[in-house]
């Protein structure tokens, strides 16, 4: 299974509310219940993933400055 994106999942969190907002009236209980699940379980999928992109990027921007840091070290010492 692919991994999901955020945009994609954003969109799909739109469409989901824009349907419970339209057929909320219409729609039986269980029907209505089954799309706020869905949408529950979207929104903390999404906030998943972008949690977890931040965390990435902090990583990576962390062991970009450690290895600067690093080569500064290194070059007066070979001086």
């Amino acid at each position: 299974m692919p991994k999901a994106k955020p945009g994609s999942l954003k969109e799909k969190i739109d469409r989901t509310k824009k349907k419970l907002a339209e057929g909320k009236g219409k729609m039986d209980r269980t029907r209505a219940r089954a799309l706020k699940k869905r949408l529950k379980r979207a929104q903390r999928t999404r906030r998943s993933i972008l949690a977890a992109e931040a965390r990435m990027k902090a990583k990576a921007a962390k062991a970009k400055k450690g290895g600067e840091e690093k080569k500064e070290e290194a070059a007066p010492a070979a001086s």
